[in-house]
C-alpha cells in the first residue's frame, strides 16, 4: 500500500502546476482554488469612523472592488488624489474598482478593531494577511491541502 502510494504522489508530481490564489494568515498559507473574496472592517486610528475595504482575487488579478469611510483624515483618500474613482455617498465617500499588484499585504496590528473575513468566513489575523493571485501550485500540493484543511473554494 505504501509503494502505492508513493508511486501516485510521485507520478502527480509531474503534472504540471495549476494556477491557484494563496490566502496568508500570520504565516499560515491556505491555498484557494476558486475566487477569492476579503472583507476588511476596522476603525479609523485618528478620526475613529468606520472604514471597510473589500477585495476580489480572480481571473489572475486583485481588485479594491469598494472602500468605504466617512469623511476626511490622515491616510485617507481625497478627491484631488483620485477624482475618477471616488463617489459620494449617503454617510461619506467610495473608492471603487481599482486593479492591485498581484500581491496584496494588509497589515492589521495597528488597526483598531480589525475584522476580517474571507470568503464570508471570518479568520483570526493578529499581524498580516497577505493574498497572492496566480501563484503557481502542483496538483499534489493541492491534494495534501484538501487532506489537512488547508485549502477553500
Amino acid at each position: 500500500m505504501f509503494f502505492l502510494l508513493t508511486a501516485l504522489m510521485t507520478a502527480i508530481a509531474f503534472i504540471p502546476a495549476i494556477q491557484v490564489n494563496r490566502v496568508i494568515m500570520d504565516g499560515n498559507d491556505v491555498i484557494a482554488v476558486d475566487d477569492v473574496l476579503v472583507t476588511l472592517e476596522y476603525v479609523h486610528s485618528v478620526e475613529l469612523m468606520r472604514i471597510v475595504e473589500t477585495y476580489t482575487v480572480s481571473n489572475c488579478k486583485i481588485t479594491l472592488t469598494n472602500f468605504t469611510w466617512s469623511g476626511a483624515g490622515a491616510g485617507l483618500p481625497t478627491l484631488t488624489d483620485s477624482p475618477n474613482h471616488i463617489r459620494h455617498i449617503s454617510r461619506g465617500y467610495s473608492l471603487e474598482n481599482i486593479t492591485l499588484p498581484l500581491r496584496l499585504a494588509i497589515d492589521v496590528k495597528y488597526r483598531l478593531n480589525p475584522r476580517i473575513t474571507v470568503n464570508g468566513e471570518e479568520v483570526l489575523v493578529k499581524d498580516r494577511l497577505i493574498v497572492e493571485a496566480c501563484s503557481h501550485e502542483s496538483l499534489a500540493e493541492i491534494i495534501r491541502c484538501r487532506i489537512e484543511g488547508c485549502l477553500i473554494g
